[in-house]
């Protein structure tokens, strides 16, 4: 036996043992170590042993094999197999050479893309110059990232999260009318003292940025409906007719509201809303894509520096685009292009000039580069998605509610169809909501919708299936609002009725790349009988103090349900979710950031959650439970904070 095939013996092994014995990474990293010693002993020994008649001869110690002289290429295969982050770290731990090799080489990496393939290609894609740039740069880039994965799957199986209601950091100006008014001279009831006195406004004076809208007499019936979007540590967040942003940086965040005094509640509100450039990545200044009920859309910069945190910021437009004057219901942007739904039967494609082209500030006006017109009102379009340069989602309520169509230089071709009896089941029905399915290829062959019927089903353009995957809330078949993809590994979406807010596990059966070492050894979702229903749901309704204010400046809240009208989030891992319901936005801590810190925050509140494969319902207790096992059941331990309702 060479050294070299006892070593790779070892070393496979070594791989067996860390996967049947996790917790004891470093004792049997020291066990193949010895055994390797024992090995050259030996194979030492024999070479040297010689019959008693022959002399003596002196042969040169080898150097000991031991596994930190295995090749690159071995060690790779042995990491990709090692299940968890803290056996990695305690292999680093080993020797000064498994370290420099885990912590400083490749080691992090090799984990994060053999047990989360789809995050690893949204953490650094190969066409993003300036990413792959950055990664290079940070040592402990990979690290970072491996050790919140692997948290918010730990976090994600036990549904342990904190919620919590946004209430924006930011002062603005009270409205003249609301000034006291002064009287500085003289006596107004008349008499010479009177001629020449005047009135003026008090000092300006300042309250803050309400959960709120106006209309012309200061009340509006129904809270406004938010539009989110994040990129990275910048939120983008559509309330009614003002836009807001928030930076984050750790435990502490920044806010800036961009208003116009001229825009009202109701005609003005944001429809549409997409960052296209976050501030962190491009100093203070923040881009965007802004469409209105109004029936304008315009590419806007929105300056974010850190004198005007927590006020007015200043905007500034960049150029607009032609919408023909009717309202814009949704909108898409890729690039260059942007899609967008306007009025109730115009699907428009508008094509970007390239940046600094064409003159600036506000003054460039681009029309609609191709359009698709329905004159039916059984066949109204909802939903616009660009899941690539060449191909555009639509959906909308008719029998055929989803259609793909390729983006060509003379405009838009139909390529496929899909009907809503052989996908739902029903004659005719409606998709709304469609999101692009993250993909280690980085193609956009596959992509999810959300459906009437309240399935939310996976769509591969390579197969002849009209879906190859559904999923669905067994006890809430309400409409589908909202989805949002956290990779290949959940899928999170927002129901039409009492604000519940799902997410489903879609590691499918032989997929989990990365289970937690915590959850419970009797259960094996890979076996389970049916992985359409594996996840949970909760409320986020009057019974958990979800409130909105129906105009500014008062001290009344309205109670009531509401759909979850969007979902937004800043991490590849899904670590903070933020969902939109009606005059208020909920943000979900999945990492538990300010757990611990002391902190009191108005806006927290205690959720119910139920799960799918069983009817029965869970309450959260105190915060400072968060992270510890809980009670157990069939699918492994809850977090510490839920408890029997």
């Amino acid at each position: 036996m060479t050294h070299l095939t006892a070593a790779l013996l070892l070393a496979y092994f070594f791989t067996f043992v860390i996967k049947r014995y996790r917790r004891y990474v470093f004792l049997t990293s020291y066990i193949s170590c010895k055994l390797l010693q024992i090995d050259f002993l030996y194979t030492t020994y024999m070479d040297n042993k010689q019959p008693a008649n022959q002399p003596t001869t002196t042969t040169a110690i080898k150097p000991q094999p031991v596994l930190a002289t295995l090749p690159f290429d071995l060690l790779h295969a042995v990491i990709a197999h090692i299940p968890d982050a803290s056996s990695l770290a305690a292999l680093s731990r080993t020797c000064r050479t498994l370290h420099q090799f885990v912590a400083r080489q490749h080691g992090w990496q090799i984990f994060v893309q053999a047990r989360f393939p789809s995050i690893y290609a949204t953490l650094s894609p190969p066409e993003d110059v300036a990413a792959v740039a950055a990664v290079a740069a940070d040592a402990k880039f990979w690290q970072r990232h491996a050790q919140e994965l692997t948290l918010l799957s730990h976090n994600f199986d036990r549904r342990a999260f904190v919620a919590e209601v946004l209430d924006p950091d930011v002062l603005i100006q009270k409205p003249l009318r609301f000034y006291a008014a002064r009287h500085t001279r003289g006596d107004w009831r008349g008499g010479a003292a009177a001629q020449g006195a005047h009135w003026r406004p008090a000092a300006p004076q300042y309250h803050r940025w309400a959960a709120a809208v106006q209309v012309k007499d200061g009340k509006q019936s129904v809270g406004y409906h938010p539009v989110l979007h994040a990129v990275g540590n910048t939120l983008g967040m559509g309330a009614g007719q003002d836009l807001l942003i928030r930076r984050r940086g750790g435990v502490k965040e920044k806010w800036w509201v961009y208003a116009d005094a001229a825009h009202v509640a109701g005609k003005d509100d944001i429809t549409a809303m997409q960052l296209f450039s976050d501030a962190d990545s491009n100093g203070d200044e923040a881009r965007a894509l802004v469409g209105r009920a109004n029936g304008t859309m315009s590419c806007i910069r929105l300056l974010t520096p850190d004198a005007t945190a927590g006020g007015v910021g200043s905007v500034a437009v960049d150029m607009s685009l032609n919408t023909r004057g009717q309202q814009v219901r949704n909108a898409s942007m890729l690039g260059d292009l942007v899609s967008s739904v306007l009025g109730n039967d115009l699907v428009a494609l508008h094509r970007l000039p390239p940046e600094g082209g064409g003159g600036g500030g506000g003054k460039v006006m681009v029309d609609i580069a191709s359009e698709i017109t329905t004159w039916s009102t059984e066949d109204q379009p909802w939903s616009t998605q660009l899941l690539s340069p060449g191909l555009l989602a639509v959906g909308k309520s008719s029998e055929d509610p989803l259609a793909i169509y390729s983006i060509t230089p003379t405009g838009l071709t139909l390529l496929r169809k899909y009907d809503a009896s052989g996908c739902v089941g029903c004659q005719t029905s409606s998709v709304n909501p469609i999101a692009p399915f993250p993909d280690i290829r980085a193609k956009s062959d596959v992509f999810i919708t959300g459906w009437y019927t309240g399935a939310t089903l996976v769509h591969d353009l390579r197969s002849p299936d009209l879906h190859v995957a559904e999923f669905f809330d067994p006890i809430d078949n309400s409409k589908i609002y909202s989805l949002l993809p956290i990779g290949r590994e959940r899928i999170i979406a927002g129901g039409a009725r009492h604000s519940l807010l799902k997410v489903f596990d879609i590691r499918m059966p032989g997929g989990r790349a990365y289970s937690s070492p915590l959850h419970h050894p009797s259960f094996d979702a890979n076996n389970s009988s049916d992985e359409r229903t594996h996840g949970w749901a909760t409320y986020l309704h009057s019974s958990t103090g979800n409130r909105y204010t129906p105009h500014r400046n008062t001290r009344n809240a309205v109670i009531r349900e509401s759909p979850v009208y969007s979902l937004a989030s800043g991490s590849p891992g899904g670590g903070e979710v933020l969902a939109g319901v009606e005059g208020g936005v909920w943000e979900f801590d999945f990492v538990g950031r300010k757990v611990g810190t002391g902190e009191k925050r108005a806006g927290r509140r205690n959720c119910v959650m139920y799960e799918f494969e069983k009817t029965r319902m869970w309450v959260q207790g105190r915060e400072e439970l968060m992270g510890r096992a809980g009670i157990m059941r069939a699918t492994g331990a809850l977090d510490g904070r839920w408890g029997p309702l």
